[in-house]
């Protein structure tokens, strides 16, 4: 059954062991033992959604409580590895959505982590500033095509300004969208559940002079929060210097 949501999108030009039979355990973990969804907040007063994969990128997504459907104002992005409680990335990029500070930054995440109990640490810029954060993990989390099919509606906001934008997602995982303003910037793309279940792979591609990245094709995830009938998006040029990102849920 399809559903009709608000989304605010933000688009922006800058663009996550086994043991011997010793006294002592130094095996190498896997990368990936950190891998999961956690929910918490910043020590500056942002709410926090971390995207552990399995393959280690981690998607960080910043809020604002009670932003509304601009509630997204920042994301980390890079490749983490974990071993033994201990998470680390670097490089990994900071995106600002909110105006404050440079569009982008390079910083790193070390943060440490029980298995199903909590992931918490500091994001670090080149500068020595640390933002601090907590959180514990989500739960049962479940990529399900059935569930996300639908039509989402609303803000497309670009270095250009907002625009009004429709964005439909089909059962086969096939996304268009078109922003209708002044100008006419179609899109198209894909969402596939990863193997592992917790998100999908993204894709989206724009051919149309009328759109920021004509001729270009963006990358990331979409995560689903299914309880809170949300949908977080990042998707990231290749070299992570600009990106698009979205946040929506139903209109109240």
């Amino acid at each position: 059954m399809k559903r009709v949501m608000m989304v605010w999108c933000v688009l922006v030009l800058t663009a996550c062991g086994g043991g011997g039979g010793s006294n002592s355990d130094d095996s190498p973990a896997s990368s990936n033992e950190a891998k999961g969804v956690y929910r918490g907040a910043t020590d500056t007063g942002r709410t926090l959604l971390a995207v552990v994969l399995d393959s280690g990128e981690s998607y960080f997504f910043l809020g604002a409580e009670g932003g509304g459907y601009d509630a997204v104002e920042g994301l980390v992005h890079g490749v983490a590895t974990a071993a033994r409680g201990s998470l680390s990335i670097a490089p990994a990029r900071r995106f600002y959505l909110d105006g404050d500070g440079e569009p982008v930054l390079a910083v790193s995440v070390e943060a440490t982590y029980v298995q199903g109990q909590y992931l918490t640490g500091q994001v670090v810029d080149d500068q020595g500033e640390a933002m601090g954060f907590t959180s514990a993990p989500d739960g049962d989390v479940v990529a399900n095509l059935d569930d996300l099919e639908g039509v989402y509606a609303g803000g497309f906001d670009t270095v250009a300004g907002t625009q009004f934008t429709t964005i439909e997602v089909g059962a086969d995982g096939a996304l268009t969208g078109r922003v209708s303003v002044e100008a006419y910037c179609s899109f198209s793309g894909a969402v596939v559940p990863k193997a592992e279940g917790m998100a999908f792979n993204l894709s989206i591609s724009f051919d149309d002079p009328d759109c920021l990245y004509d001729g270009q094709t963006l990358g990331g995830i979409l995560f689903h929060d299914r309880e809170n009938e949300r949908i977080y998006i990042a998707a990231l040029k290749s070299d992570r210097s600009a990106g698009v990102f979205f946040y929506g849920g139903y209109p109240r």
